[in-house]
């Protein structure tokens, strides 16, 4: 996971370094700066080390005509690939510039990963950018007549440039853009589409239930790729639960984090992440902070994930402390149970709704399309501006994804219980308890919730941070 900004709308090299400064927090293992003469185009790199950790791995990485800036990581699938080239860094970033070397539209096309990159051709003048299949890795853009910037987080171009937020572009998933320098000319093109909605199969129970336990099984040995130590948040929930269960059967020595306002004694976050830890057999480190270290880091949050929403702040003040614990003991890779509520549209308001099957297929899908703006990036930046740690969602495994979107609606729920398929996959497994545990969001878990009290609070705490920009309310909802 790291941070860049490439770009020729910087006037001077001074304010293209301040703009990548204000991503350090992305990447604190080294930082590169290039600038090419042929596109007057400056790219900067801040790098956090996970595959590949000498300084033959440090970005921006060249290979005539193309200079590449890259955050994200390439998945075991990707291995294949390696036997195409003579490879001498160890890094996933290598293997991408000599993917897009050899071929770029078939490279994009069979790239297995989350990821957000940029790529510069000093020969034909052209600039192209894109974001993984599901929008794991933020990544944004501002264009004007011949003039572009492309950023991994969106104060990079608002505050170093006086952009207003609203004329900033979220990269849309699973598409590339190229920029033609001479012309002025953008060109969006869409690599990848999600199964239809009427794409839904007469599965029975049986299928189901080993589809999914064999697909996140799949999912997070694919993931589980890296040169550094990787941990797990576990948080009691039946997502994070089943995640370090299935990490534990490859991790043998595997720790555990969870974090919480206080210890109240509840059946809450901290008392099921317990039990877990207990029933695994992971060691669980233990996040207790109070309201006061909430209310005083609250306005970080705001600044960390470019957002004055509650429902994304109140979630993000405990992930800036749970990520810098997680620094703090040696880890930078941390795996997670996000996107499994989008998977099986396990929110309160489809139930409460009681939705009819078309209409469910349609939250569904409306949940799982709309994670790239505002669950994962998120979550991606306040784990990267608390302690600089990537975060893995395995629950987001392309092949995982595709199945649950086919799975018919008759399988959502049973009478009370939600996610009955995917707590039926890993019963024997799993404790009853833990299995069947009644879901609680991960704010109200923890006790960061009661930030929805001070909406007021968090949105003049935004304006303090980005007083010169527009609020986002335009931004939020394209």
């Amino acid at each position: 996971m790291c941070g860049f900004v490439i770009g020729n709308i910087f006037t001077s090299e001074k304010q293209f370094t301040d703009a990548l400064k204000l991503i350090d927090h992305r990447g604190t293992d080294s930082k590169g700066i290039n600038y090419s003469i042929e596109t007057d185009t400056w790219l900067g790199h801040n790098r956090l080390s996970i595959q590949g950790l000498t300084e033959e791995s440090k970005q921006p990485m060249f290979k005539w005509p193309y200079i590449l800036v890259y955050n994200g990581e390439l998945w075991r699938s990707m291995d294949s690939h390696k036997s195409k080239f003579d490879l001498h860094t160890g890094s996933d970033t290598e293997l991408l510039l000599n993917m897009f070397h050899l071929d770029q539209e078939d490279c994009i096309k069979n790239l297995d990963g989350m990821f957000g990159f940029a790529v510069l051709d000093e020969e034909k003048k052209k600039l192209t950018f894109a974001r993984d299949f599901i929008g794991r890795i933020p990544l944004y853009f501002f264009k004007k007549g011949k003039q572009i910037v492309v950023a991994s987080e969106l104060k990079t171009i608002t505050k170093s440039l006086n952009i207003n937020a609203s004329d900033v572009v979220l990269v849309d998933p699973g598409c590339y853009y190229e920029f033609d320098y001479v012309t002025g000319e953008l060109v969006k093109t869409k690599f990848y589409e999600f199964p239809a909605m009427t794409d839904i199969e007469d599965m029975k129970e049986e299928e189901v239930i080993d589809g999914i336990r064999d697909l996140l099984t799949e999912g997070v040995h694919n993931e589980l790729i890296s040169d550094v130590p990787v941990c797990t948040i576990l948080s009691g929930g039946v997502d994070s639960t089943i995640v370090t269960y299935l990490l534990k059967q490859q991790i043998p020595d595997l720790q555990a984090f969870v974090v919480s306002v206080g210890d109240t004694g509840k059946k809450d976050d901290l008392y099921y992440a317990r039990m877990a830890s207990k029933e695994i057999g992971v060691p669980l480190h233990e996040v207790i902070i109070d309201e006061e270290w909430v209310n005083d880091n609250m306005s970080e949050a705001v600044y960390a994930v470019e957002d004055y929403t509650w429902t994304q702040v109140s979630p993000a003040v405990a992930q800036l402390a749970l990520s810098k614990r997680i620094r703090d003991e040696g880890f930078k890779v941390v795996f997670g149970g996000e996107g499994s509520d989008e998977l099986f549209a396990s929110y309160g308001h489809v139930f409460a709704w009681n939705y009819k099957d078309k209409d469910y297929i349609r939250e569904r899908y409306k949940l799982v399309l709309n994670l790239h703006k505002n669950n994962l990036i998120r979550t991606n930046k306040a784990m990267m501006y608390g302690g600089t740690v990537e975060l893995r969602t395995p629950f987001l495994h392309k092949d995982l994804v595709e199945f649950c979107l086919r799975i018919p609606p008759k399988y959502k729920e049973d009478g009370p219980m939600w996610k009955p398929m995917l707590r039926k996959a890993f019963a024997g497994k799993l404790s009853d308890e833990l299995l069947f545990r009644p879901k609680k969001t991960f704010q109200d878990g923890c006790h960061t919730i009661y930030l929805k009290n001070h909406k007021e609070r968090i949105k003049e705490s935004y304006l303090s941070h980005y007083e010169q920009r527009n609020p986002l309310e335009s931004f939020l909802t394209q």
